[in-house]
Order: C-alpha cells, then sequence, then structure tokens
C-alpha cells in the first residue's frame, strides 16, 4: 500500500475531530435526521499489512443542533470468503453518553457501545449532529487479506444506519484484493536557487516488484504558486497537483515524465528560504479507491479545489488502456521523495522587533499591542516556504496576567485562552513585505510594578541587533509610580537619585 491513501485517511480524521470538537449544550436533536454512511473502498494483497477503513456518515435534516443516538450495523459477510474485519478504534470524535457538554472527547475502548456477532457489528454512540457540520466519523475497522485470498475477489461491506428515530439507511462498498506491485521513486537531490529563477525537476519512478504495475497516480506537494505556468491535460491543479497515467510499468525499469516540472521563486523571496515539497507514486487502484471513499467537501480540504488541467497530456513512457487486475502497494516506504529547492543569493528580510509602552493603575487591565516589522528588503512566503514560517516570542512584565490574546498567539500550554503563564508564542501564515507591520493584541491585568517584558522576532536572515524590544508598563496611582522594568533600569534609577541627592528624593515624593 502506498503510504499517500493512508496519510490522507488520516488527515480526513482529524478534519472530522475538528468538526466535533466544539463546546456542546447537552440537548436533544430532532428524530428526523436522516444519514448516508460511507465504509471506506478497499483493495487489499495477500500477505499485506491490514488497511485501517474508515467508517463516516453524512447527516441530513438535523434541524437544530444537538446530542443525538447513531445506530449502525457493519456487516462483512460479502468478504468474508477472502478478508478478515475487526473493528478498531471507533474515533475519539465520537461524542460519549457519559460527556454531558461534549466540551472535551472520551478515551474507550474499542467495542465501547459495540456487540459483535459473526461476521456483523452493531454500534449505538451519541454523537453532536448538526446541518452546518454534517459530516462526522463513526470509527475505523481493520481490514486484511487472508492467506491465499485470490487477485480478482472481491465483495461489498454492507453498512444500515439510523439517527434518533429517523429512517434507516443502507450502503454497501466493495472490497477487492489486487495484485502487489512496488513502486519505487527515484531520489531527488536538494536544489538551491536563485530568488526569482525557474528549474527543473526530474521525477522518476521504477517499478521494483516483479509484476508490471498498470497505470500510475502522481501526488505532487507543492504549493501551486511555485510551479511553472502549466496546464497538463491528465492533472488536476489545487492545493497539489494529480497526475494520472495509464502507462504498463515494467518489472526493474524506471520511468520519468516527458516534461521536467519546473518549479519557481519569487524574485523577492528572501535569501535562506526554504520550499519543501515530496513525489508520491501509487498505484491507479487505490488512488480510485480514495475519491470513491471520501465526500467532495473533504477531498476539497485536503486537496483544494482540483481543476483539470487543459493544455497537451503529461506522460509517462508508451501509454496502454488495457484494463487488468487491480493493484496495490506491497511497501509503503520507498514510494516517495521529498523536494527540497533553497532559495540563494536572494536579498535579506530584516524583522525588528515592535516593543510596547503602557500606563495603568495598579489592579487594573491594560491593552497591549506588540509585533514586529520587516524592514525589507526581501519579503516572507510562509504558505510557500516552511522556514518562513517565523514565530515572535513574548515574556510578560513581571506581576502582569494574560487576560485576553488575539488569535494568532498561545501560551506555552498550547491554548489560545486566559492563562497564568508568562510566556506567548505568536505567529500567522500571512505575507510580510518590505515595510509591512504585523502586531499581536495583549490584555494584561496589571498587579504591580515588576520587570520589563520582552518581544522576540525570530527572522531567517538580517540585523540580529533589532530583534528584541521591551514591553514597559508602568503603574500609576501611588510609591509604584514607576515603570515595570528591568535590573539595569533599576540600577540607572538608583544612581539618578543617588546623584542629584535631596532632589531626587523630593522629585520622588513629589510623585507620591
Amino acid at each position: 500500500m502506498s503510504v499517500l491513501p493512508g496519510r490522507i485517511v488520516t488527515t480526513v480524521s482529524a478534519i472530522l475531530i475538528t468538526v466535533g470538537g466544539c463546546p456542546l449544550p447537552a440537548m436533544a436533536a430532532p428524530s428526523s435526521a436522516t444519514i448516508a454512511t460511507h465504509f471506506q473502498q478497499l483493495t487489499l494483497t495477500p500477505g499485506g499489512e491490514p488497511r485501517d477503513a474508515l467508517l463516516w456518515g453524512a447527516i441530513g435534516g438535523a434541524g437544530d443542533a444537538g446530542l443525538e443516538v447513531v445506530r449502525f450495523t457493519v456487516d462483512w459477510t460479502g468478504i468474508a470468503s477472502f478478508a478478515d474485519v475487526e473493528l478498531s478504534q471507533t474515533g475519539s470524535w465520537i461524542m460519549r453518553d457519559n460527556i454531558a457538554t461534549g466540551s472535551e472527547y472520551a478515551s474507550t475502548p474499542a467495542d465501547d457501545g459495540c456487540k459483535v456477532s459473526g461476521t456483523t457489528v452493531t454500534c449505538s454512540v451519541r454523537t453532536w449532529i448538526d446541518n452546518a457540520l454534517p459530516l462526522t466519523g463513526l470509527g475505523y475497522f481493520a481490514v486484511e487479506a487472508k492467506a491465499g485470498a485470490a487477485a480478482g475477489s472481491s465483495g461489498a461491506v454492507r453498512v444500515t444506519a439510523s439517527v434518533g428515530a429517523g429512517p434507516e439507511s443502507t450502503s454497501e462498498s466493495l472490497v477487492r484484493i489486487g495484485e502487489g506491485v512496488n513502486l519505487v521513486a527515484e531520489d531527488t537531490d536538494p536544489i538551491d536557487v536563485t530568488a526569482g529563477d525557474t528549474t527543473e525537476v526530474d521525477a522518476r519512478v521504477s517499478n521494483g516488484g516483479s509484476t508490471v504495475a498498470d497505470g500510475v497516480m502522481l501526488y505532487l506537494g507543492v504549493d501551486r504558486d511555485a510551479l511553472a505556468d502549466t496546464s497538463y491535460s491528465n492533472c488536476e491543479y489545487g492545493q497539489a497537483v494529480i497526475c494520472t497515467f495509464d502507462t504498463q510499468l515494467q518489472p526493474n525499469l524506471t520511468y520519468a515524465l516527458s516534461e521536467p516540472i519546473g518549479v519557481r521563486t519569487p524574485a523577492d523571496a528572501a535569501s535562506g528560504s526554504r520550499l519543501h515539497g515530496e513525489f508520491t507514486w501509487t498505484t491507479a487502484t487505490e488512488w480510485d479507491d480514495l475519491k470513491t471513499s471520501l465526500p467532495d467537501e473533504l477531498l476539497d480540504v485536503v486537496f483544494g479545489d482540483l481543476q483539470p488541467g487543459t493544455g497537451d497530456e503529461l506522460t509517462l513512457g508508451p501509454a496502454t488502456t488495457t484494463a487488468g487486475v487491480p493493484q496495490v502497494e506491497l511497501t509503503e516506504d520507498d514510494n516517495t521523495v521529498e523536494l527540497t529547492v533553497t532559495v540563494e543569493d536572494g536579498p535579506a528580510a530584516d524583522l525588528t522587533a515592535i516593543g510596547a509602552k503602557v500606563t495603568a493603575k495598579a489592579d487594573s487591565t491594560v491593552d497591549v499591542r506588540v509585533g514586529r516589522v520587516n524592514n525589507g528588503p526581501g519579503r516572507l512566503y510562509p504558505d510557500l516556504f516552511e522556514n518562513n514560517r517565523l514565530g515572535t516570542s513574548i515574556r510578560l512584565p513581571e506581576n502582569t496576567q494574560l487576560v485576553g490574546v488575539g488569535d494568532n498567539c498561545y501560551t506555552d500550554d498550547g491554548k489560545d485562552e486566559d492563562s497564568d503563564s508568562n510566556r506567548l508564542w505568536c505567529e500567522s501564515d500571512a505575507e510580510l513585505g518590505a515595510g509591512d507591520r504585523e502586531y499581536f493584541d495583549l490584555e494584561l491585568r496589571v498587579e504591580k510594578s515588576g520587570k520589563n517584558g520582552s518581544v522576540q522576532a525570530y527572522e531567517l536572515n538580517g540585523d540580529g541587533k533589532n530583534d528584541s524590544a521591551p514591553i514597559v508598563v508602568t503603574v500609576t496611582g501611588g510609591d509604584d509610580d514607576l515603570p515595570i522594568t528591568g535590573p539595569s533600569g533599576l540600577l540607572a534609577i538608583g544612581a539618578f537619585l543617588l546623584v542629584l541627592g535631596g532632589l531626587g528624593r523630593y522629585l520622588a515624593r513629589s510623585r507620591a
């Protein structure tokens, strides 16, 4: 099996977890809701590892959102002659009966709320349903080909389900036995390019097995903005590029694209910016399984709105349209290679930290705005270059507490909510050109005077002398009418008062 389908299903599961992760009131949803279930289509190979099949449901007619019982039965009698099935996980995104508010997830055994009988399993789970968030994960099943299963064998897994007192629905999904092949991606060396230039990448794949590979798919995990202006008719373009080939790959031979992949970098990309991508080859069968199993809504989240190319066909050796036995990857770790493109001789992106000076009374709250500015001349492209996603570290002034924080900042414990932590990490995926500023808003509760806080802007290159700036809070309303400052500031004030003698003491009394 290729590593790609499994990784994408894991991503989909994470999306479903995110969908189900909001705090929920303990209320019942209308009983008229309907559900359409989908068991992941699979192609197995004898001797291969068990495959995880995702079972998910699309809920409609829910009306008002709420908690409701979902009942489903999975029947694998149709594939029992050549495959074994086991319920491996009901999924942490399923809301359980013992969760009153729905504000956190339950960790329960795989068979919690489920009963296995022969080649069927019946489960009753309580889950959150909402017309605005109609997709829900229901569980994972481990499916494994039996020893001696014949290539070409196929059958259906049958799922019946209902929501509350709503109508029962039925669906069937294909599970089949295919030939095992071994696609091996040829390594690509790291590439250094000058900012603004386009480099050509030669993507190659070998058939490392003894069986002819009948059709392959290439997943090009590179940001569309980094690709040269090409539009091949057998490729789809979105957040990634998906190209399909009906080429027959003979054993022990290497195949290359008819044209290299052009990767370009912006002319103002900061020197040292590094683009990471990947080439993953998988069988046409596995790609068909994946597309058939997942709804368009989730595929759009993972791949973006894929649009077909309009130009000539990108080829991979001699083409054939002969249909054969479905095929699946035998190994997962050799059909993906990483692509690394690093910008050299580009401009620097010099970041300067923006501190703050505010005044507040003791035991009051105050708004503090800090941030960073790009002095240029280089531009940061965090969506394109992974190492352009540069963060900003904030240490709160002593004797202050964080009351509120903007969307792009997180305390050390990873939460973006009220916290006693005095350290924050802020970042965003916004491009930052020369002269652009980015601000982070904090709300602090000030108790009394103390040491200064600080802002540290991390950068790719540039002048390191301006990366840090202080956060100064001056507390008013009493003898503590002094800034919250650091040790050097306190020493300077002490020396100043000592030199001025009586005048210093007079000024101190005047402030009181």
